[in-house]
């Protein structure tokens, strides 16, 4: 269980830091723009954590913690609206892409860690595919951003459905059903 993080740059220099109630780090992105660090626990909480960039500052520092996605029961079977299964950054680094166990992604604005607006939900991606297909995709498991093309993302889901959804004109391109 990893409980802090550490941070190794060029000879001797390394960062540590741990969060209050020693929660285990589930996943972490860098972002290069904001020289900064994003971070989910075990608690679905997400922190921006930003890293110094001049020699007299020696602390990271919590820029910004959203706890929109923390349970208080621990048993996992809370409401599946909130469950987070997948994180995906986008390109621009401006954009965090969270997939849920409902099948649902929400999106949070790096630049001020709010939660949009727009969601992009299952259903509405299931509008555009057949019938015989719908039978319960399931939770995100993965989400990635098509390379070179902004605005559009492959979400694949734990029940076969793969979906190449374009979110600025919020409609499906594609799909993809994998026989297992």
């Amino acid at each position: 269980m990893v409980h802090y993080k550490c941070i190794y740059g060029k000879l001797g220099v390394e960062f540590h830091y741990q969060f209050e109630d020693e929660l285990e780090i589930v996943q972490i992105f860098f972002i290069s723009r904001l020289g900064a660090v994003l971070c989910m626990c075990v608690d679905f909480s997400i922190h921006l954590l930003k890293i110094p960039t001049k020699s007299s500052q020696i602390d990271i520092i919590k820029l910004y913690t959203n706890d929109f996605f923390v349970h208080e029961d621990d048993n996992g079977d809370g409401d599946h609206t909130t469950i987070i299964t997948s994180l995906a950054l986008n390109g621009k680094e401006n954009l965090l892409f969270i997939g849920l166990k409902n099948g649902d992604i929400r999106l949070m604005d790096i630049d001020n860690f709010t939660l949009k607006e727009d969601i992009i939900r299952l259903d509405e991606i299931l509008k555009s595919i057949p019938e015989e297909l719908k039978l319960k995709p399931g939770s995100v498991e993965v989400i990635e951003e098509q390379p070179g093309i902004d605005g559009k993302i492959l979400i694949g889901y734990n029940r076969s459905l793969i979906a190449l959804w374009d979110y600025q004109n919020k409609c499906i391109d594609n799909y993809f059903q994998i026989e297992q």
